[in-house]
């Protein structure tokens, strides 16, 4: 018997969620030290803060594109015009632009504020998923794993877009931290918060219900108890029937919503292994020749991260069941879900849209670099990640690096320094279709065009049918231009190079001669004058 508790005296402790834990003759006493307490507490707190640099970083540079345009044009209405435009379209974004309503009211419009939740989004998600590690392995996985979401290049993309994503993948990383809650001790409160966390995840965007899905099924596996089983399957449950109107009402609105999706089943695969997490541009149609180069580096960096999740998934399951348990579902499952209804059915597949498995993905990432046995080896797995991420995250801030045909940045710049009190303002290629027009500049920079007459405005009830910004013929502000003594064009080469160009045509007819051009990437300013 002295031998036995000899033996237990001399045991070295061992690590549980974060703790020391040492064994002792009678029972297993958890005596964490204060030091080691406050780390695990403060470490969410840090690696959150420093998520948000990262994205918040030059956030402001990158010219707005036409999707954030749609933000700021429908979330600068009322609440009541909000929603009778996401009555008709963009239901999925209903509840984020309401939130930006909100924000935007208070702190004012430009690309700094749209986008400034998005990057703290990063940063909630990021402190989040280090929570989660911490709890699912130890203090050091976690922080690793919470880094390694706050500079995915997936994120630090969606950190500077003024669109739901990132707080899409901020909720889904809080409803993986209550999962694992919820795993190791049944309470009613934390499965109310999952609830909520859940609905306000899908609220945000759709196919977060899958991650929803896939994380209950994980918490299946991993609750230590019946009750925790059960308390997660209502919650669960919960957040399914509250989700229930938004997704009829996607349904109906699809046609509108999606029907720009047309990747064939090759394109659908690359985008999978490739941009669903290291993309190399905002936009999935098109790609500019100066971002092939990206397109290399973000295609090795994806082969390297595979490789190494591929290791892990292999080699290492014994000692990080647990965590292969919690991420692989939420990686695998949505992706190929989603992969078969688009190739079986109809195309619903983009890689952005899967945001919330991203938090499940920097987990499985970060299991792979600890799954490495040699310090030397981990080294350089990280460098050469860390390496290939760089050069991604520059070109992400670059001033075109969204949407080259969409240089807003240069309209508003261009007028606010040259504009006068009372010119006059026109935009060319419009009524026709207003996602292309150069106007949605109007949305996204409203102090830059304060000293000019946007002639052509839409008021009244046709102007909360598009969530892009409309305008009137020029058939319609006939009078108003012939009042007007400077008025500026804006164009594109295309039009510009046609003498019979709409607006060009009738400046001239009513006396107007150009005598100022500013050209930028894709648009002309011109000023004409009397």
């Amino acid at each position: 018997m002295d031998r036995i508790v000899a033996t237990a005296r001399r045991s070295p402790p061992f690590t549980y969620r974060g703790f020391d834990v040492i064994a002792t003759p009678d029972t297993l006493q958890r005596k964490p030290h204060f030091s080691r307490l406050r780390s695990v507490q403060l470490a969410p707190i840090y690696v959150g803060f420093v998520g948000f640099l990262v994205s918040f970083a030059a956030s402001w540079v990158p010219s707005l594109w036409r999707d954030e345009a749609a933000t700021a044009y429908v979330a600068n209405h009322t609440t009541s015009e909000l929603f009778t435009i996401v009555g008709q379209i963009d239901a999925v974004f209903g509840l984020y632009y309401w939130l930006m309503h909100e924000w935007l009211s208070v702190v004012g419009t430009n690309p700094l504020t749209l986008r400034f939740l998005s990057a703290v989004a990063v940063g909630v998600g990021a402190a989040a998923v280090t929570a989660t590690g911490t709890r699912l392995y130890r203090t050091s996985f976690g922080i690793v794993a919470g880094l390694l979401f706050a500079i995915l290049p997936r994120m630090t993309t969606m950190g500077i877009e003024a669109r739901s994503y990132a707080l899409c993948a901020a909720m889904a990383a809080v409803l993986g931290w209550l999962t694992v809650v919820l795993s190791d001790r049944a309470r009613a409160l934390t499965a109310v918060f999952y609830f909520l966390v859940g609905t306000f995840a899908v609220y945000l965007h759709m196919y977060a219900v899958l991650v929803v899905g896939t994380l209950w099924l994980s918490g299946m596996f991993l609750a230590r108890t019946k009750k925790s089983r059960i308390w997660l399957s209502f919650a669960s449950a919960g957040v399914f029937a509250a989700t229930i109107p938004l997704l009829l009402l996607a349904k109906n609105q699809a046609g509108a919503q999606i029907s720009w999706i047309n990747s064939s089943p090759l394109r659908m695969m690359y985008q999978a292994v490739v941009e669903q997490y290291f993309p190399y541009k905002t936009v999935v149609r098109f790609t500019t020749p100066d971002q092939e180069w990206v397109r290399v580096v973000a295609t090795v960096l994806a082969v390297v991260a595979w490789l190494l999740i591929a290791v892990v998934v292999v080699r290492g399951w014994k000692q990080y069941r647990r965590l292969l348990i919690f991420s692989l579902p939420s990686v695998v499952l949505p992706t190929t879900l989603v992969l078969a209804y688009s190739l079986a059915v109809s195309p619903v597949y983009t890689p952005k849209y899967l945001i919330a498995t991203v938090p499940a993905f920097a987990i499985l990432l970060a299991c792979a670099l600890f799954s490495l046995r040699r310090t030397w080896v981990q080294a350089t797995a990280v460098v050469l990640l860390v390496g290939l991420i760089v050069p991604i995250y520059i070109a992400q801030r670059q001033p075109n690096a969204k949407f080259v045909i969409d240089d807003y940045s240069f309209i508003a710049e261009t007028v606010d320094h040259n504009a006068r009190e009372g010119d006059g303002i026109l935009f060319d290629s419009s009524p026709g279709d207003p996602i292309e027009s150069g106007r949605n500049a109007i949305s996204g920079y409203p102090q830059a065009f304060s000293k000019t007459l946007d002639m052509a405005e839409v008021t009244g009830p046709a102007r909360l049918t598009t969530p892009w910004s409309p305008q009137l013929s020029f058939n319609q502000i006939h009078q108003v231009v012939e009042q007007t003594p400077r008025i500026w064009l804006v164009t594109t080469p295309q039009r510009d190079n046609n003498a019979n160009a709409d607006y060009a045509a009738e400046l001239t007819q009513l006396g107007f001669r150009e005598v100022s051009r500013f050209a930028g990437p894709t648009h002309i300013v011109l000023l004409w004058s009397r």
